[in-house]
C-alpha cells in the first residue's frame, strides 16, 4: 500500500477475511510513505502456511511501515518466520501493535502456539516516535531482540501489556537476544 492510499484494511476481523501471505522474495506487507496513512492490517497469518502448521516465510520483514505514514494499526495477526523483522516501524508516527502473535505458531490458545518460528532479524523494530506496541502482543522465539527501540526517533513510545518470550502455555520460548531493548537516545519510552 502506497502512494497516498489512505483508510485501506489488509485482511479484517470477520471469518474468512483474512490473508495468508507467504513465500514472497521481499516483505510480506508494505505500507510506504506520506499520506498513506490510516490504514490497518488485521487477522492475516504472515510467514506460515494456512494452517500454521509449515514456515513459509517472506524474505523481508513480515509486516513493514516505512517512510513516513501515520496511524498505522497492525492488530490479531500471526507473524512469523520471516527473514526480516516480524514488524518494521520506521519513519512515521502512531502506529500501533495489537494483539498479535509474533515468532509462535499462534493463534493464542491453539495448540500450534508452543512451537516456535521466529523472524530472523527479530519481533518488533521501531525506529519512529509515539508507538504503542501492546496489548497483548505475544513475541517469542524471534533471532533478535523481542522489541528493539532504537534512536531519538522513537521517543515517545509506549511498550506494554504483552508476553515477551513465553507461548501459551507460559513455556520458555526465548528471543535470542534481549527481551525489550532500547538504544540510541530515545527518550520517554
Amino acid at each position: 500500500v502506497g502512494a497516498g492510499a489512505d483508510s485501506n484494511t489488509i485482511g479484517g476481523g470477520g471469518g474468512g477475511e483474512g490473508n495468508t501471505i507467504g513465500s514472497n522474495s521481499g516483505r510480506g506487507v508494505v505500507i510506504d510513505g506520506v499520506g498513506t496513512s490510516n490504514n490497518v492490517v488485521q487477522g492475516n497469518v504472515i510467514g506460515l502456511n494456512s494452517t500454521r502448521t509449515q514456515a513459509r516465510g517472506n524474505g523481508g520483514d513480515g509486516v513493514a511501515i516505512i517512510n513516513g505514514p501515520d496511524g498505522v494499526v497492525v492488530s490479531n495477526n500471526v507473524i512469523s518466520a520471516n527473514a526480516g523483522w516480524g514488524v518494521l516501524l520506521r519513519d512515521g508516527n502512531g502506529y500501533r501493535v495489537e494483539n498479535n502473535v509474533i515468532g509462535l505458531r499462534g493463534p493464542a490458545n491453539n495448540a500450534n502456539d508452543n512451537s516456535a518460528a521466529g523472524n530472523g532479524a527479530g519481533g518488533v523494530a521501531l525506529n519512529s516516535p509515539n508507538n504503542l506496541v501492546g496489548p497483548g502482543n505475544r513475541i517469542a522465539s524471534n533471532n533478535g531482540p523481542g522489541v528493539w527501540i532504537n534512536g531519538e526517533g522513537a521517543d515517545g513510545s509506549r511498550i506494554y501489556g504483552n508476553v515477551i518470550g513465553l507461548s501459551a502455555g507460559n513455556n520458555v520460548r526465548p528471543d535470542a537476544n534481549q527481551g525489550v531493548f532500547t538504544e540510541g537516545g530515545a527518550d520517554a519510552t
